[in-house]
Parts: structure tokens; sequence; C-alpha cells
């Protein structure tokens, strides 16, 4: 009678914790989907989904192919033949793809879909993952793990032809190991980067690397994959971690060197189905939002199916309530890929480059206390009991 009832409270929690996908793409033929990004860039007067400007998911093949691009249904839409891609992540309507050849290339997104931009990028040794940061100045940077303990970085800005990009590099950065996921903050230019042995850890403009979110804590499971950022409209920042090990979606809220523990989710059929995506390593988050997706948009990648689904922020809110509000952004440009205006950066200047820094000290932060979701999914096993124990006995 234990048993059954302890597995009855365990089932309807884990049940309480899955958000359905929205949308799903259909797969990459070689089975092997990497790293994606988004991009939305809306035109004046745009109404409904099916005229709502440019709203892409950018999916990349690391075996195969190249650069697959999908309107926000899932549909197939271009396919460029790149070789292996590893990784992709887009500001406005500038986008750059990592090559596993040791290339980062760079296309604009317009109406008629991916244009290549001159020159054909800037060399990089086996590029991993990218990150790319919005200075709102008409400049950009990027940060590139080059699959070692080595990352290094670019300011990036448009020559007198604006079909020509030129990269500067600036001073490279140490880190503890390959990192497994990069996203940068376009508000205070922190890094933050997530590593498969040892959890999340914020790169500050000083060069500094403190960890935020400890793999000791156990919520981001036995191995890290990829790491995304939502802005908060108090100037907080909610980080999204992929756990494919549990086939969950964790979420932290960070402030400072400080992080608690939020809510963890699987991703669900929209119908309610049993199936769930799984061995999801790679993420994106658009957290503005367009047509049908009024908080934004998750994209993770499936790597069973080998295919990416589109997630509602709105239906994340139900367990992370920090979504609301709308969060507060400059210009309209999105933390991770695309702007509300039509592809012009905001204003006002962004800081400097990030120093060269050395290997952090000490060993990971201690993880925070854990924080709670929403009120009535955490309130639904003692509801259960409550019946259990007065139900009639007849």
């Amino acid at each position: 009678m234990k048993t059954f009832l302890s597995s009855l409270l365990v089932a309807s929690a884990a049940f309480a914790q899955v958000v359905p996908w929205k949308a799903e793409t259909t797969s990459i033929p070689s089975a092997q989907a990497g790293d994606p990004a988004f991009v939305f860039l809306n035109r004046p007067g745009d109404a409904g989904i099916d005229d709502a400007g440019v709203a892409l998911v950018i999916g990349t093949d690391t075996a195969q192919t190249g650069v697959y691009t999908f309107g926000p249904r899932g549909v197939l839409e271009q396919v460029i033949p790149l070789g292996l891609v590893n990784a992709a992540d887009a500001r406005g309507s500038l986008l750059l793809v990592a090559q596993a050849n040791g290339a980062v290339v760079s296309f604009e997104v317009g109406d008629g879909g991916l244009t290549r931009l001159a020159p054909q990028g800037v060399s990089v040794p086996t590029p991993g993952r990218l990150a790319m940061k919005d200075n709102h100045d008409g400049g950009f940077e990027v940060w590139v793990d080059t699959s070692s303990n080595t990352l290094e970085h670019f300011s990036i800005t448009r020559d007198t032809q604006p079909q020509t990009l030129v990269f500067t590099p600036e001073p490279n950065v140490v880190i503890p190991q390959v990192a497994a996921g990069l996203a940068s903050d376009d508000r205070d230019g922190r890094l933050y980067l997530s590593f498969a042995n040892l959890g999340v850890a914020a790169l500050d403009r000083d060069g500094g690397l403190n960890f935020v979110i400890s793999i000791d804590g156990g919520q981001l499971g036995s191995v890290v994959g990829g790491v995304e950022l939502f802005p908060m409209a108090d100037g907080g920042t909610l980080i999204f971690t992929a756990s494919p090990a549990t086939a969950k979606i964790v979420v932290h809220q960070v402030s400072g060197q400080q992080s608690t523990f939020i809510a963890q989710f699987a991703l669900g059929e929209p119908d309610g189905g049993p199936t769930r995506a799984n061995l999801m390593r790679h993420l994106a988050l658009f957290p503005s939002g367009f047509p049908d997706f009024p908080l934004g948009a998750l994209i993770v990648q499936d790597g069973v199916l080998a295919n990416y689904k589109l997630v509602s922020l709105a239906d994340v809110a139900t367990l992370v309530p920090q979504l609301l509000p709308l969060p507060a952004v400059d210009g309209g440009t999105s933390l991770d890929g695309g702007v509300r205006d039509g592809g012009s950066s905001g204003t006002g200047g962004g800081p400097g480059g990030v120093p060269g820094g050395g290997m952090p000290s000490g060993e990971p932060t201690p993880p925070a206390t854990c924080g709670c979701t929403s009120a009535p999914l955490a309130l639904l096993p003692a509801f259960l009991l409550l019946w259990w124990i007065r139900r009639p006995r007849s």
C-alpha cells in the first residue's frame, strides 16, 4: 500500500512537470542535429503567423550537409550545403555558423532566407560552440569554442560595403575544459559557459571566471548540456540548461554570483501524448514575443529524432512565473537572435572587449537553496494524499 501511494505521488509530480512543444521540425537527414539558432525580423504591419516577417529556426548538421532553415511551424524552407557544421548563433539579421573544418561563416537573414556575406568568414581551429553579443552601436562580438581549453574572441564591424564584415581578434581566454554551451548577455557583457562535468560558469568583462551553478547540486543531472539566457525585467537572469541524461530542461535564476533553482521540466506532445523529447543537448532561446509565441520561444534539439522542438515560453511560464512580466529589451534586440524593428540594432554603447584570463580559481561553488515551482502543481501530491486517506473504506 505504501509503495503504491509513493509511486502515485511520484508519478503525479512527474506528470505535472511536462511542458508541450508547440511545433517540431522535420528530422535532419544525417540524424546528427547540432546547436541551433533562431531569428525573427518583424515588418511594420505584419499580422498573423503567415505574414510575421521572417521567423526561422536555424538547424545545423554535424555529420553531413550544412545548415537547414525551418519556419515556426517546423516546415523545411532552405538547405545550405556547407559540409559539417557544429553550431549557429544570431543577433538581429546577422547569423554566424561554425564550420567543423575551421571557419566561422556569416549570413544575412532576409525575406529570401539566408544570404552569405563576404568575406568567407574567419579562421578558427575546430570551432564547436559560439555565442554572439550585440554591442548596440552597430557592432557585435563573438566567442568561439575551439574544442579545447581556449576560447577565441572577436569583435565584428561592417565595412563600408554593407555585405562585408571585419573580424578583429580580441584576447583569448583559458577555460577549465571544453565548453558544452555558450550564451552571452547583451546587457552586461557576461558570457555564460556550461561544462559537462562541472556546471555553469560566468565570465565577466574583466576576465574573471566564476561558477554560478554547480553540478554537485544535483539539478543539472550527471552531464550538463547547452545553456541559454532569458533577461528578466528586474535585471536578473534566468538560465536554461539542457540535461541530456534526464531528458529535462533545468531553470535557475542568477543574480550576481548567486543562483536559485527554479524548475525542471520535460517536453511532451501538444496533445498530451506519451512521447517525450530525449537526449536534449542543445538549446536556443528567443526572449521576445512574436505571433503565436507571446513571450518568445525555446528551441530544443531532440537527440533521438534529430529534430528541433519549438516551445512557447508562455507555456513554460506555468512552471516558471519569473518569465513574467515581459523582459526589458533595449531597442528591441533579443539575447539570442532577432530584433523586432526589422533588423536594426538598438542604441547605446556597449562595453569593450574581455581581456585574456587564466584558469578560474577554486572548485564549483556550492548549489544555492532550491526554489519552488507554481503552487497548484506543488500542492497536487498533498491533495492526492488527502484523498487517499479520506476515501470511502467500503
